[in-house]
């Protein structure tokens, strides 16, 4: 509900919870399943214009299909050997444009809002930029070539997966909250620029790098990026990244995975601590402990149960694995704990930051 005069909007009203569901579904839809590809012509003019407002000619635009492909900048070096990429312009740009514009865009939103409806949006964003810009960006940054990083270090981000202030200023302009005729117009041509398709970019003084969105995302039903059937993130240049529950797998080892090709004692041996976790939750502990031959050491009252593994897997290693029950789901768990744990329960406080004595006396488990 709107309030005039000098009071602000206390709490969303049905039609306007309705708008904020739809937005939050278009952006998602946008970032991660549009597969949206930038127009040369129409990209040409809004990098003059973007350009133009942070005082440099109009740049050379290289777009990329795939993150893996904006990655790789020395690829580019063929077609743009007399363009200067040592001098990035991201600052210029968020100084003399973007930063102005998300201040006023915010000045206005709070002229019209309570903190409380701010806040609660702020979180949004957040959520977003967790399960996009940390699940994509900072995992295949960490599995790719790091040369962009290199050159970007510390430089603002642009593009679909981190600009996530314009989801909520983008509510906020359905809604009727940016009243201001020159910050609307600055915001809608903004918006629309990167709605084209820009998912992630980074910007020089003669050249625009720009990635475009990923062609398909799947997802599991934690917002991760997960797929044991195809690719979970697909590219337009058919490159292809794989995810199981958010944790990113070469080709050949998700193959294995997922095929289930891997011998237990071979899985056991896989080095990323990450991979083989996800790996062991999909083939599932039970199976681990029948092939195994598991010797169960103990079992509590409570229905805990500890196994020792087959101390030749790991390096001479006696595994230990604790089996328990969640009180409140009834869903069975596994958990590796300290070689050295002989009891159930003793484990059990280990896993819960307990002492044997604070977990036995636990009347209900949480």
């Amino acid at each position: 509900m709107k309030l005039f005069g000098e009071k602000k909007t206390v709490e969303l009203d049905s039609e306007q919870r309705k708008i904020l569901k739809d937005v939050k579904r278009e952006w998602l839809k946008l970032v991660t399943i549009s597969g949206k590809n930038p127009t040369n012509l129409e990209t040409d003019n809004d990098m003059d214009w973007l350009y133009n407002i942070a005082g440099f000619e109009k740049p050379k635009v290289v777009i990329a299909d795939s993150f893996a492909e904006y990655q790789k900048i020395p690829s580019f070096t063929s077609s743009t050997k007399s363009l200067n990429l040592s001098y990035p312009i991201n600052h210029n740009i968020h100084k003399k444009f973007r930063g102005k514009l998300i201040r006023n865009t915010t000045k206005l939103i709070e002229k019209h809002v309570d903190n409380d409806i701010i806040l609660e949006l702020i979180k949004l964003e957040q959520v977003f930029t967790n399960k996009i810009a940390q699940d994509v960006v900072e995992t295949l940054n960490s599995n790719g070539q790091n040369y962009l990083n290199g050159i970007m270090t510390r430089q603002p981000n642009f593009g679909l997966s981190t600009e996530f202030w314009m989801m909520t200023s983008s509510f906020f302009e359905k809604i009727g909250y940016l009243d201001d005729s020159l910050i609307k117009e600055d915001f809608t041509r903004y918006s629309d620029m990167m709605m084209r398709g820009i998912w992630h970019a980074s910007f020089f003084k003669d050249v625009a790098i720009l990635c475009s969105t990923p062609k398909k995302t799947k997802k599991d039903d934690q917002g991760r990026l997960h797929s044991v059937s195809e690719a979970a993130l697909q590219w337009r240049d058919n490159q292809n990244d794989h995810f199981i529950h958010g944790v990113m797998f070469e080709k050949h080892l998700w193959e294995k995975v997922t095929k289930r090709e891997l011998k237990i004692k071979d899985m056991l041996q896989i080095q990323n601590i990450e991979q083989r976790h996800v790996a062991i939750q999909l083939y599932g502990c039970d199976t681990m402990i029948d092939e195994l031959d598991a010797e169960l050491m103990n079992k509590s009252k409570r229905g805990n149960e500890i196994y020792m593994l087959n101390d030749s897997l790991i390096n001479g290693r006696s595994i230990k694995l604790l089996k328990y029950k969640c009180p409140s789901t009834d869903r069975i768990y596994f958990s590796f704990v300290p070689d050295d744990m002989r009891f159930a329960d003793h484990a059990m406080a280990w896993k819960f930051h307990l002492t044997p004595e604070e977990y036995e006396s636990l009347e209900i488990e949480t």
